[in-house]
């Protein structure tokens, strides 16, 4: 499971959001799909893709690996308040205050586990999914 970040590189605008899937550029295509079909014309994030296209966006793993729904749900409210996604004036994308909230989430989950120390390493260090 995942707390992604889409971003928009022509507008700067940001989207964090969670996945509960294993494959973040197949959850990005889905996305496309969903916005092309107006499967939920109000988002903001499909109007967005409607407008400026595909090539514009990218997704990336904010964390992953998470195991409860329940973390998953706290740590994407966490993101979205760190990040100030909901913010519309907050419309420049932070990859350097993401990094920052990762790792300062990373140390926090590692104090809440210290029997298991290696699962809050590298298999929940994010990666960037192009496409």
């Amino acid at each position: 499971m995942f707390i992604y970040l889409i971003v928009n590189h022509v507008t700067g605008k940001y989207y964090v959001g969670q996945h509960k899937g294993s494959n973040l550029k197949q959850y990005l295509q889905k996305k496309f799909y969903e916005a092309d079909h107006k499967l939920s014309a109000s988002s903001r994030i499909y109007r967005s893709m409607r407008k400026h296209g595909r090539e514009v966006f990218t997704i990336h793993a904010l964390l992953s690996d998470v195991q409860t729904r329940t973390e998953l749900n706290q740590y994407e409210r966490d993101f979205i308040t760190f990040l100030k996604s909901k913010t519309p004036s907050m419309a420049t994308t932070s990859a350097v205050a993401a990094r920052v909230f990762r790792d300062h989430t990373l140390k926090k989950h590692a104090k809440k586990s210290p029997k298991h120390p290696e699962k809050c390493g590298s298999a929940q260090r994010s990666r960037k999914i192009s496409l």
